[in-house]
């Protein structure tokens, strides 16, 4: 792996658990289709560097409890910050458009990691 040259942006994998926020007689669909729908659309031009379609399929699944979604996605940034606020911006449009309301889903983590760690 090579090292990015000054000045240079650096891919980066954010990771966003979306809570969701179940109310009776709320939402009826299963966290596998907000999943799904969400994924279906987040805003890819924000999200350039995820052009294959294996990173798209996989970047919002719903997580083993059913009370949250995660969201994994890769963002091209200078530094941690920006990348966090980009995946939150991406997130959050992805939610808006899928009809997920500010009330029926809160952003519960953020992490940002290199890309290329594991």
């Amino acid at each position: 792996m090579s090292t990015p040259a000054p000045g240079d942006p650096s891919l980066r994998r954010v990771h966003v658990v979306v809570d969701l926020h179940r109310p009776d007689g709320g939402d009826e669909r299963t966290p596998a289709d907000l999943a799904a729908e969400v994924g279906s659309h987040l805003p890819w031009e924000q999200l350039p560097a995820m052009t294959d379609s294996a990173s798209r399929d996989a970047a919002v699944v719903a997580a083993d409890d059913a009370g949250s979604l995660e969201l994994v996605l890769l963002v091209e940034s200078y530094d941690e910050e920006s990348a966090e606020a980009a995946g939150l911006d991406a997130a959050r449009t992805a939610l808006s458009r899928a009809g997920l309301l500010e009330g029926s889903t809160s952003i519960d983590q953020v992490v940002v990691k290199d890309a290329y760690a594991f």
